[in-house]
């Protein structure tokens, strides 16, 4: 099974408050962060935490922020991951896609009884990716939150995750909205065109199916052709169904018996055999 891949991460400012109060509380709360990064990176990797502001705004106790601390301890392994993973701004105003996806749209949570900006949530909606944070207070015990997302005149109310102890990157409800949210990275056939097998039942229509299937051969994310399927004269579709098992049955729906076959993909999953079949679809489904 695939990783789901989230490249970066937004900072929930929300998460900072309230500051700590003792030298081994700010330590614990710099442990936790870090090892919650490097978590990130390794089931799902993330590389950078996109910050609203620069780190020496962000205070982890009255006197020191996150860049005292790092200036401190910059030998130290907490430091250096901070600072290698650091960027910002949290969105990139290069990017006019992003940039204006996010102009258009406000996130806010409900905390204590009051609904409040959310601005990492925000950024993090429009990244599609995860809120990153501190663990300062219980009210981010749970790797979900329910936030409302205002964009284009319309609210509606969406589960988003913010990461604030390792252990959230194991749970369940975070690896069921990873499923729905990833990025889609699809993987190449090892096998060479020759090596790729076709297998057709000898029937009427036979010739057409083998004619098709070369092409098919020639698309990288297919590793072959398992076998003919039924004839679907009624179809008007080029994907039948689409398999949890990486494969794919087509229908050649411009012939008359509507000649099908199994297309056996490099899919790891639905999301990536879901892929897979549109770029086949897009590519060949035609005469």
């Amino acid at each position: 099974m695939s990783k789901n891949i989230f490249k970066q991460a937004c900072f929930n400012e929300l998460s900072i408050d309230p500051v700590c109060k003792s030298e081994t509380e700010k330590h614990n709360r710099i442990v936790s962060f870090v090892n919650t990064i490097k978590k990130a990176k390794e089931v799902y990797g993330t590389k950078q935490v996109r910050y609203q502001t620069n780190l020496c705004n962000i205070h982890l106790d009255e006197k020191d922020s996150m860049q005292d601390y790092c200036n401190k301890n910059i030998h130290n392994p907490e430091a250096i991951a901070i600072l290698s993973s650091q960027t910002s701004p949290q969105v990139d105003l290069n990017d006019s896609v992003i940039a204006e996806k996010y102009k258009k749209t406000k996130g806010t949570i409900e905390k204590d009884g009051d609904c409040i900006d959310a601005d990492g949530f925000t950024a993090a909606f429009v990244y599609n990716t995860f809120a990153i944070g501190f663990d300062s207070d219980k009210f981010w015990a749970k790797p979900l939150h329910k936030i409302l997302i205002t964009s284009k005149g319309e609210t509606k109310e969406a589960e988003w995750p913010c990461l604030s102890r390792p252990e959230h990157i194991d749970e369940e409800a975070l690896s069921l909205w990873a499923d729905a949210h990833s990025e889609v990275e699809l993987v190449k056939s090892t096998l060479s065109v020759q090596d790729k097998t076709v297998n057709l039942r000898d029937d009427h229509g036979k010739d057409i199916l083998a004619e098709h299937a070369k092409k098919l051969l020639n698309n990288d994310y297919v590793d072959g052709i398992l076998n003919s399927l039924s004839f679907k004269p009624t179809s008007t579709t080029y994907l039948d169904k689409i398999n949890p098992d990486g494969t794919i049955d087509i229908v050649l729906f411009w012939t008359d018996r509507g000649l099908s076959m199994r297309v056996k993909t490099t899919g790891r999953n639905i999301q990536e055999t879901q892929a897979i079949a549109d770029i086949l679809r897009k590519k060949y489904s035609r005469k």
